[in-house]
């Protein structure tokens, strides 16, 4: 299983460095699904959902996060999010 961040928009994968790629197999590849959300917030990579890809099964799931609802509404730079606070998403 490979943990990936997809754009929800254009449908393209994140890779290594930051740029995007349409191939399963050149996206970059997280621990785990708590690591990819964090980097998102830590990176501010908005308009993404986490996506498990299982190889073997050519199967996908997809983990849709939000921020808080007065975080959306801010305008200004989205903080990090304290540990408690992703725990309930």
């Amino acid at each position: 299983m490979k943990v990936l961040l997809q754009n929800n928009t254009t449908r393209l994968f994140l890779e290594v460095g930051g740029s995007w790629t349409s191939k399963l197999d050149e996206a970059y590849a997280f621990i785990n699904s708590g690591k990819a959300i964090d980097h998102a917030f830590e990176h501010k990579v908005a308009d993404v959902h986490v996506l498990l890809w299982f190889k073997e099964q050519n199967y996908t799931l997809t983990i849709p996060f939000q921020r808080d609802h007065q975080e959306e509404q801010n305008s200004g730079p989205i903080p990090k999010p304290k540990a408690a606070k992703r725990e309930q998403l």
